[in-house]
């Protein structure tokens, strides 16, 4: 898994990265608190057990002590933690997942098997960042990985919307509370779950210990609880073959990069704009986006696609939002090849995997501007009309 791992950490820029680890350290705070909690407890029966020891009761002093000292270090870390979710955005996760596995098979790896028939009526959307919420699905192969290839060359996953009671998830430790949910059940060969096979990661860690697991899997399951959420295992599985991810669902679809308005008319528009992206995730939001705003939309998957439609169609675009890292022709040869096309050619490039300073031969080349994925409504109204308004 090497090369995921690589492939993954070119994919995000360093502020992504910091809060990836923000996550991982949010999963190892919540673990800890588990454990310190079932510590706790154990603390207590010694305590009835060792009553008439005058060594045990000294020994079970200092052990309160150290425990009291442990609570309140994780108060800190809780404190130091204190992620403000201001940038979170409405995330449809069926259009993720499935993006996520086009991506990891055209890099030879995981094949997902998706299962999308129990939620075709409703909405999959959850509240979060989305590139930590890619993150999961990336990690997902790692996280299910044995010396075995051929045992996590598929992962099957399927989706459902469920209600969950209080009683269910105090009698599973988990730590969420009874609600509406968005649950992703995922396993090593295709089965059926049933709820009450399902346990917290780390109660389970205590009913058969797998520390192995448990290195690979934190970042995981601290970006998900990070959205709210929590990951449940099976009980009566000796090793990881499945897994449970819980999402608070999200009744309303909002702009997936950000919910501001964009009431001024000034920000608007009537032209027609080429979108370039081979992510259909990309797609879905970036439309909505633009047809909001006023805008004709055309579509292109790949850097080829781009140019042949430009090339035929090049006196009724208006613009083209070019995304730089695509299959066939990235955004680099496609602006160059437009270029030859129609050296007044407007572009404006789009990129969650390379940095502004990356493209700076294509923008002094004349594209017109760069917009880092992912963006907000208004940043993307904004840096249309600053291109269309200056000519």
């Amino acid at each position: 898994m090497e090369n995921l791992d690589s492939i993954l950490n070119d994919m995000i820029s360093d502020e992504e990265q910091l809060e990836s680890l923000v996550a991982t350290t949010f999963g190892i705070h919540n673990g800890l608190n588990h454990m310190f909690r079932r510590l706790s407890s154990y603390h207590a029966l010694l305590e009835l057990e060792l009553e008439e020891s005058p060594t045990g009761k000294i020994y079970l002093q200092e052990g309160d002590i150290a425990l009291r000292v442990a609570f309140e270090l994780l108060k800190s870390l809780e404190r130091a933690l204190d992620v403000h979710r201001r940038d979170f955005e409405s995330v449809d996760l069926q259009s993720l997942v499935t993006g996520v596995s086009r991506r990891l098979k055209k890099i030879g790896q995981t094949e997902f098997n998706l299962d999308f028939t129990h939620v075709q009526d409703r909405d999959t959307f959850v509240w979060g960042r989305l590139h930590l919420l890619q993150q999961i699905f990336f990690e997902l192969p790692t996280v299910f990985h044995t010396d075995t290839p051929e045992e996590t060359d598929k992962l099957h996953i399927t989706v459902r919307a469920e209600v969950f009671t209080d009683e269910f998830f105090k009698s599973c430790k988990s730590v969420l509370e009874g609600g509406e949910y968005t649950l992703l059940l995922v396993s090593r060969q295709e089965r059926e779950f049933n709820n009450q096979e399902l346990v917290g990661f780390f109660e389970k860690q205590v009913i058969s210990p797998n520390l192995e697991l448990a290195d690979n899997f934190i970042s995981m399951y601290g970006t998900v609880l990070l959205h709210g959420g929590d990951v449940l295992c099976v009980k009566k599985e000796n090793e990881l073959q499945s897994l449970a991810l819980l999402f608070p669902f999200r009744r309303n679809r909002v702009e997936m990069y950000g919910e501001q308005a964009v009431n001024d008319e000034m920000l608007q528009g009537t032209e027609t704009i080429l979108l370039v992206d081979d992510e259909g995730i990309i797609w879905d939001v970036v439309i909505e986006m633009l047809q909001t705003l006023g805008y004709t939309v055309v579509l292109a998957a790949n850097g080829k696609d781009c140019v042949e439609i430009y090339e035929t169609n090049r006196g009724e675009i208006d613009l083209i939002l070019l995304d730089m890292v695509m299959p066939e022709m990235n955004g680099h040869d496609a602006f160059f090849a437009l270029k030859e096309i129609d050296p007044k050619v407007n572009v404006l490039l789009s990129s969650g995997y390379v940095e502004e300073e990356d493209a700076r031969d294509v923008l002094e080349a004349g594209a017109k501007g760069f917009l880092h994925k992912p963006y907000r409504m208004v940043d993307l109204a904004g840096a249309i009309r600053g291109i269309f308004d200056g000519q």
